[in-house]
């Protein structure tokens, strides 16, 4: 009985398992009962995530393929042991409309929610640096996008609760409300941005995994 592999477990998140939930938030599709997706474009953030499965699952046998027609990989991980615990943890079923932040993380260490918006930031979130017209100095953002109201209240509160600030942008999802149907809140998008001085809080406390925004959080830091 996988259920109770974990009955009577300590219900303390551990950072592997705020991790694995941050990404499976991010770029993950867990409404199977068999096989959990996460899809990403970045080898080195996959090998994180399948790291991680061993370290807090010791499941190694993930399947791992490029999807038709992109650069990104998915990885599919077939694991009761896992699902049955993230299910525990507070991580639901959802679309991406729907996607909350798991229950057990507002209980969490501050280095387990450090842990899962690293993941979640690293999945949805990207680093912004523009320059700014007829000006020689540029705009950095650190920002994350989800079409999810809630999840981006559940993210700002989180970060404020680091000390970090950050504000809420809703705009008008390209990929609703077009082709002459209505268009509600249902159908905004929701991009979570910091700056300033808040950027440096981010990288102190949270950062990326990937080399690749690793490298571009520095440069915003240094501007």
């Amino acid at each position: 009985n996988v259920a109770s592999e974990w009955a009577g477990k300590s219900a303390d998140v551990s950072n592997d398992e705020a991790s694995l939930m941050g990404y499976f938030i991010a770029e993950g599709s867990i409404n199977s009962e068999k096989a959990w997706c996460f899809t990403n474009g970045d080898d080195d953030t996959i090998q994180h995530f399948r790291s991680l499965l061993v370290s807090a699952f010791k499941y190694s046998t993930a399947y791992v393929y490029t999807k038709v027609g992109t650069t990104c990989q998915e990885v599919s991980a077939c694991n009761a042991s896992m699902r049955t615990r993230l299910r525990l943890l507070g991580l639901k079923a959802s679309v991406a409309h729907t996607k909350t932040v798991p229950e057990s993380i507002w209980n969490s260490t501050e280095a387990a929610v450090c842990s899962y918006l690293r993941a979640y930031f690293e999945g949805d979130g990207t680093v912004a640096i523009e320059r700014i017209r007829y000006r020689k100095n540029r705009k950095c953002a650190v920002a994350c996008y989800t079409v999810s109201k809630q999840l981006a209240l559940d993210t700002q509160q989180l970060l404020l609760n680091l000390g970090i600030e950050c504000s809420i942008v809703p705009s008008k999802s390209r990929h609703f409300g077009t082709g002459g149907l209505p268009f509600n809140d249902r159908h905004l998008s929701y991009s979570i941005r910091i700056y300033g001085r808040n950027i440096l809080k981010y990288a102190e406390k949270i950062g990326f995994n990937s080399l690749r925004k690793r490298r571009a959080l520095q440069e915003c830091v240094d501007i």
